[in-house]
C-alpha cells in the first residue's frame, strides 16, 4: 500500500513537471509581437495605503482553495511580494475588496491573453511598475529586442519565478541559458559559463557582506567601527548596481561591478577584524 501510493506520488510530480515544460514550450512559440506594437500598460503600482490582508477578498478566498491556478497561495504567502503587502489584485488585476466571484475577477485575464497584464512579452513591464530601474535597465538588452520582436525572448519569470521565492543556483541559471546560447545554434555558447561565474561571484560577495556586517554588529561596543561601516555601505550600493546591471544581459560588465563590490567587501571585512 505504501509503495503504491509512493509511486501515485512520483507520478504526479512528473505529471505537474511535465506539464510545466509542455506550458513553457508552447509559450515561447505564440505568434511574433510586432516591436511597433502599443507598449502594455501596466498595472498600477501598488496601492497606498495597501490593502490590508485581513481584508483582501482575493486571499480569504484563494487560501481555501484546493485547486491551484497556475500556483499556490502558500507560493505568494512566502513570497516577499507577500512581505511587501503586494497581493492577488496588484498584478492580475480585479477588485479585492469585492467578496462576490464576478465582482472580484472584473477585469482579469488569463496569463495566456495577449491582453493581460501577465501575459509574457507583457510581463516586463508589469513588474517594472514597482520594479523600475531593472525594467529601464531590461529595455536596453537584447533579450528584451528578442521578447519584442518574437515572443522568443526570456523574462522576468524566466529567472525570478512567479512569485520571485526563489533564485536560481549557478548551475540551474547555466542550463537556462544555454536553452538558446549553445554550440548547436552557434549563439555565443560562452555566455552560461560566464553568467554562472558572474552569479557564483555575487553569492561570494554577499557571503563577505554578511559576515562584515555581524562582526561589525558584534563589535560595536568595543570601539569605533565607522570606518568598516562605511566600507560595507559601499560595497551593499555597489553589490546593488551589479544586480541591477544584470538586467541589460552584458555580463562582463557584471563582472567588472561585482569584482569592485567583492574588493570593497573584503576591505570592510578586514576594517572590521583591525582592534
Amino acid at each position: 500500500m505504501k509503495r503504491a501510493l509512493g509511486y501515485g506520488l512520483i507520478a504526479l510530480a512528473l505529471g505537474a513537471a511535465l506539464g510545466g515544460i509542455v506550458y513553457y514550450y508552447f509559450a515561447s512559440r505564440q505568434a511574433p509581437v510586432s516591436p511597433s506594437a502599443q507598449p502594455p500598460r501596466a498595472t498600477s503600482p501598488v496601492p497606498t495605503p495597501p490593502i490590508a490582508v485581513s481584508e483582501n477578498t482575493c486571499v480569504a478566498c484563494h487560501r481555501g482553495l484546493t485547486v491551484t491556478v497556475g500556483h499556490t497561495f502558500a507560493d505568494w504567502e512566502g513570497s516577499s511580494h507577500a512581505r511587501a503587502g503586494v497581493a492577488c489584485q496588484d498584478c492580475h488585476g480585479g477588485d479585492a475588496t469585492k467578496s462576490q466571484v464576478e465582482q472580484a475577477h472584473q477585469g482579469v485575464r488569463s496569463s495566456r491573453d495577449p491582453e493581460s497584464p501577465l501575459y509574457f512579452t507583457r510581463l516586463p513591464q508589469t513588474c517594472g511598475s514597482c520594479h523600475s530601474a531593472e525594467w529601464q535597465l531590461f529595455q536596453q538588452s537584447v533579450h528584451y529586442v528578442q521578447l519584442r520582436e518574437s515572443g522568443r525572448g526570456p523574462n522576468c519569470v524566466t529567472c525570478h519565478g512567479a512569485m520571485a521565492t526563489t533564485i536560481l543556483k549557478p548551475t540551474d541559471l547555466a542550463t537556462t541559458c544555454s536553452a538558446c546560447h549553445n554550440p548547436r545554434l552557434a549563439s555565443r555558447p560562452e555566455e552560461p559559463i560566464k553568467a554562472r561565474f558572474a552569479l557564483t561571484l555575487m553569492i561570494q560577495v554577499q557571503e563577505y557582506l554578511d559576515v562584515a556586517g555581524e562582526l561589525i554588529a558584534a563589535r560595536k561596543a568595543q570601539g569605533d567601527l565607522s570606518q568598516a561601516e562605511a566600507l560595507l555601505e559601499q560595497a551593499r550600493q555597489t553589490l546593488q548596481r551589479a544586480k541591477q546591471e544584470w538586467h541589460v544581459f552584458v555580463v562582463d560588465r557584471v563582472e567588472e561591478k561585482l569584482q569592485e563590490a567583492l574588493e570593497q567587501a573584503r576591505a570592510a571585512l578586514a576594517a572590521a577584524r583591525s582592534p
